[in-house]
């Protein structure tokens, strides 16, 4: 039988040892566990689709926080090797606001995500099963956030505005909550903010959907601000024979489609502009903004405008139509009054 001092040792000794032993599991399990889920991770990202793969240069662990990040991820096409995704860093972590409320959920930030919108984008998109395959082997744990950070989106099928490059959209951020919803909370939310042509811009963009529901129901109110129009110089040197010396440009726009059909209006105010008239004629193009264009260049020269608005009403049923064109509301140096106000009208919510 152990005296009093030698258990007293031998429990000294068991409260050093169980600590070190535990530290040493982590430090292995630092060590070795990325190499094995890297290795298992990228043997299936390269065999779960047909179509095309994905890669990632590393994962780091960090046991302590429940926390893990892929690092330098990259999308290619089976075949020609086209690359139409690359991420720097995705980190996904334990959301612990949820741990208070008994739910088990996890976050999700992407750092610099560039994705192509390929002309056809068949290519890229997973079937039902490779969709659900994929997120169980990369989240295994429901997602409760996602936060998009220094993002862009680049269009394989659109020129930018001098022709010579793909239109491109960057500085991308925004959020997507409650990415799994329940029939007690059925929608999921989202919001985004991008700049557009010019840094001066802001473009922001927050809107609901409703994925319960065939086909999904959502809504979404979208706006630009201190959109420079000499901006869209370069584009309308080329295809119109009119550009913009002075001027900036804000939209605002709502949007609802329920039971797959789609209603919304556009609503753009154009400030303090200034046009010039190139030589050419203004020949007639069916899309319907540039048509605006023309119809308030000639305005503009006509009379002394500062600020010109108008809205556009459209809906779609299987097929696109403008509904209205409520009449052009001018403000001359007489100071007549906008009939038309700015800001977002709140018409359309998801029942």
């Amino acid at each position: 039988m152990l005296s009093n001092s030698q258990s007293e040792r031998k429990f000294g000794k068991q409260k050093i040892i169980i600590p070190v032993v535990f530290l040493l599991i982590l430090i292995i399990g630092r060590m070795t566990l990325p190499k094995i889920l890297l290795k298992k991770t990228n043997k299936y990202l390269s065999e779960f689709s047909p179509h095309y793969y994905l890669h990632m240069n590393d994962i780091d662990l960090n046991i302590l926080l429940m926390s893990y990040r892929f690092k330098e991820v990259i999308g290619k096409l089976k075949g020609s090797d086209q690359q139409f995704l690359k991420i720097e860093s995705v980190d996904v972590s334990i959301a612990w606001r949820e741990i208070f409320r008994g739910r088990i959920l996890t976050d999700i930030t992407t750092e610099k995500l560039d994705f192509l919108i390929m002309k056809d984008m068949k290519k890229i998109s997973p079937k039902k099963e490779e969709a659900y395959g994929i997120k169980n082997k990369l989240f295994p744990v429901r997602v409760e956030r996602l936060d998009l950070l220094n993002a862009s989106i680049t269009f394989e099928d659109y020129k930018s505005l001098n022709d010579e490059s793909r239109l491109k959209i960057s500085n991308i951020s925004g959020r997507i909550t409650n990415i799994n919803p329940t029939e007690k909370s059925p929608l999921t939310f989202f919001s985004l903010k991008s700049n557009l042509l010019d840094r001066t811009s802001i473009f922001t963009c927050v809107g609901e959907l409703n994925e319960l529901k065939n086909p999904s129901d959502w809504n979404l109110d979208a706006e630009t601000k201190d959109l420079q129009l000499s901006a869209l110089n370069p584009y309308l040197i080329k295809h119109l024979p009119i550009t913009f010396t002075k001027g900036t440009l804000d939209v605002y726009s709502e949007v609802k489609s329920e039971n797959g059909k789609i209603v919304g209006y556009v609503k753009p105010f154009f400030k303090d502009i200034k046009v010039k008239m190139n030589k050419g004629k203004l020949i007639r193009i069916k899309h319907f903004g540039i048509e605006i264009v023309k119809d308030l260049a000639n305005l503009v020269l006509r009379s002394k405008t500062r600020t010109l608005a108008t809205i556009l009403e459209f809906e779609y049923d299987k097929k696109f139509k403008i509904k209205e064109t409520k009449k052009i509301s001018k403000d001359s140096k007489n100071s007549i009054k906008l009939q038309i106000r700015p800001g977002i009208e709140d018409r359309y919510n998801i029942n």
